[in-house]
């Protein structure tokens, strides 16, 4: 089966979540680094859920996971992968170029209860015209773990 691009997990987003539309096939996603690691993590639950659906996880690198996709969407589609991940703040500038590259995510399993999942401002983000192209991946969370000890040193630690 053939998608326009989806960008982040939406595809396989929508299988995990039981709303597949499909229930056998292949799924190529092209990814980098952590991002591809941690889907890569999910696929033995995901293949005892589905296992007629084979998920193949491409870690390419950031760079050329862009250029393949910019050349791909200038080609008119041509040698795309199901899914692509995109950083939300670069998914601006596919759309932007692209427009018809893209599928709307509502056709295949992104539904309201899935995006109630993620946070408006990640979402929005992510939508043109109230149409949504892509999937967030997170909301970027942030922890700084400090020594007290040497905050307290420099005299800068809560009494």
């Amino acid at each position: 089966m053939r998608f326009k691009l989806a960008g982040a997990t939406a595809v396989v987003a929508s299988l995990m979540s039981g709303t597949a539309f499909a229930q056998s096939g292949e799924v190529t996603i092209w990814n980098w680094d952590v991002a591809a690691s941690a889907l890569k993590a999910t696929l033995e639950g995901f293949n005892k859920k589905y296992p007629d659906i084979k998920v193949k996880v491409e870690d390419l690198g950031n760079d050329q996971v862009y250029d393949k996709t910019l050349a791909a969407c200038a080609a008119g589609g041509e040698g795309l992968p199901d899914i692509v991940s995109i950083e939300n703040f670069e998914a601006e500038v596919f759309w932007n170029r692209f427009p018809d590259c893209f599928a709307d995510l509502s056709e295949v399993g992104y539904t309201p209860e899935i995006q109630a999942l993620f946070p408006e401002f990640k979402r929005t983000e992510l939508e043109v015209d109230g149409v949504s192209y892509a999937v967030p991946w997170d909301s970027g969370p942030v922890a700084i773990f400090y020594r007290r000890d040497f905050y307290e040193k420099a005299g800068l630690a809560r009494p």
